[in-house]
């Protein structure tokens, strides 16, 4: 008897859990940018702050001249257009 009592509480458990550990996760995420920002305030923020414009324009062009030169050595016969 005591096992089946304890599976008619484990959906209040599993639902209460769900329900806890994002709201404990999110406050405990608050707490901590909140003192970082009091103790470091945004001088953090200006030095450690990655600029990742190059790094998306070289993505961009990549994705642009990859599939073309697959296209030009396909036109060239360097690439079969079916597998055998």
């Amino acid at each position: 008897m005591k096992l089946a009592s304890r599976h008619l509480n484990q959906p209040l458990t599993d639902g209460l859990v769900i329900t806890v550990e994002p709201i404990t996760s999110a406050g405990t995420g608050a707490v901590h940018a909140i003192v970082v920002y009091e103790k470091l305030g945004l001088r953090m923020l200006g030095k450690a702050w990655l600029n990742t414009d190059g790094l998306w324009a070289a993505t961009f062009v990549m994705a642009d001249a990859i599939p073309s030169s697959h296209r030009r050595a396909r036109a060239l016969g360097h690439v079969p257009l079916r597998a055998p």
